[in-house]
């Protein structure tokens, strides 16, 4: 048989495709199943992120509690959003955007000082999606020194929920 026979050439590319799709599996990250230490590379606002992980590509993440029905809304920038966050708390447009910056300064102070201890969790849920598919984002935990930003941005009053529960 000829080495460049069409058979030969199909079982060593199939072979060929099976030795590199396993070691592509080695090289990717285990984001689906770890908690793993990431460094953090951008702060988009105070509840996106961008992590990388030891030197993989950029990963966006949006932040998510371990409950799947607990959430964390924090104050947005965008005009449209804050407009309805402004609404659903009674207070004006202009202070649900000073909020945001808040929000954001107080986040990328504390992950940007602890840029190499960030850890983010995967939360295993059937119900609850893996990753935010509309703005191509992985729903993870971020802890900081042993405490979720979650609850980090909650006891400062920079999320919804915060606000509702207290009444500020």
């Amino acid at each position: 048989m000829k080495i460049s026979s069409p058979l030969y050439l199909a079982v060593f590319a199939l072979f060929s495709s099976i030795g590199a799709a396993s070691a592509y599996a080695e090289q990717t990250p285990r984001l689906n199943r770890d908690t793993i230490n990431v460094r953090v590379v951008k702060v988009t606002d105070a509840d996106t992120y961008k992590v990388q992980y030891r030197t993989y590509r950029i990963f966006p993440i949006r932040l998510r509690m371990p409950i799947p029905t607990d959430t964390v809304d924090t104050f947005d920038r965008n005009v449209r959003r804050a407009k309805k966050q402004a609404a659903r708390l009674g207070i004006s447009l202009d202070s649900v955007r000073v909020l945001a910056v808040q929000a954001t300064a107080f986040t990328d102070s504390v992950l940007k000082a602890n840029k190499y201890q960030v850890k983010i969790i995967h939360y295993p849920d059937q119900n609850v999606p893996a990753k935010d598919v509309s703005f191509n984002r992985l729903l993870r935990g971020v802890v900081v020194d042993g405490k979720h930003l979650g609850t980090l941005l909650r006891e400062r009053g920079f999320t919804v929920e915060s606000r509702l529960n207290t009444g500020k």
